[in-house]
């Protein structure tokens, strides 16, 4: 075993200054390094998407015809949030906006008024359904069409991705699908409490959007004085 031919007092002075600041020092027989070690890199987080209020203010806040359609099934319980959100935003949503939004129930088949959507000629289509997504009961998120196709999120047979994608691609609007996390979704159940304060909180949102939207301005006519007949005039 080798021995060391300088004093330990040497071999200590010839630490740097930061690991004296630091207060190493060798003590009988005994060598302490510093290794200064680099600082951890700062995990980057994943961004996070828009929420649902972000979205539907973006859509809803810029759309000139706008068509509400609420889908689902009355009698299966936490089914029917996207038809029972639709009738609360067709009762509480200003009436001078009324001309511009189609409030439209498209039930279990909302392939089946895909005609009327099409005559409104909307530049967005905000659909509201129950849909199953793994989070808690009625928490209100967007669903995106690829989620749908893969997953099977609805609770309806025919899959709204194809509906999303066809009046995306037929009309050439914008749509949006905003679902309602469900609880209950038993045959002749009533509504549960979390879906049902989240169709009023939905219905609040829309609605309040709605007020803010103004409605195009019509042009007006300028108002034109009778011309005077001379003869009557005279008469006179």
């Amino acid at each position: 075993m080798r021995r060391h031919s300088q004093p330990l007092s040497r071999i200590s002075s010839g630490f740097s200054g930061r690991a004296r600041a630091r207060g190493f020092s060798a003590g009988k027989g005994v060598i302490i390094v510093a290794v200064n070690r680099p600082a951890p890199k700062k995990s980057r987080l994943p961004t996070q998407e828009p929420g649902w209020r972000t979205l539907l203010r973006r859509e809803v806040g810029t759309a000139s015809r706008l068509v509400v359609l609420g889908v689902g099934n009355e009698e299966r319980g936490d089914d029917a949030a996207g038809v029972l959100g639709l009738r609360l935003l067709r009762k509480s949503a200003p009436h001078p906006m009324r001309r511009n939004v189609f409030y439209l129930e498209g039930g279990v088949a909302p392939e089946n008024v895909t005609g009327k959507i099409r005559a409104f000629a909307p530049s967005h289509v905000l659909i509201l359904d129950a849909v199953l997504g793994g989070r808690k009961p009625g928490a209100i998120f967007p669903v995106k069409p690829e989620k749908i196709a893969e997953e099977e999120l609805t609770t309806h047979r025919l899959p709204l991705s194809f509906l999303m994608r066809y009046l995306k691609e037929s009309i050439g609007c914008r749509v949006l699908c905003l679902g309602i996390e469900p609880f209950v979704l038993e045959a002749g159940s009533a509504v549960s409490r979390p879906v049902a304060l989240a169709i009023r909180t939905l219905a609040r949102e829309c609605a309040s959007l709605l007020g803010q939207r103004r409605p195009s301005a019509r042009p007006q006519r300028k108002k034109t004085r009778a011309k005077s007949d001379p003869k009557k005039r005279r008469r006179s």
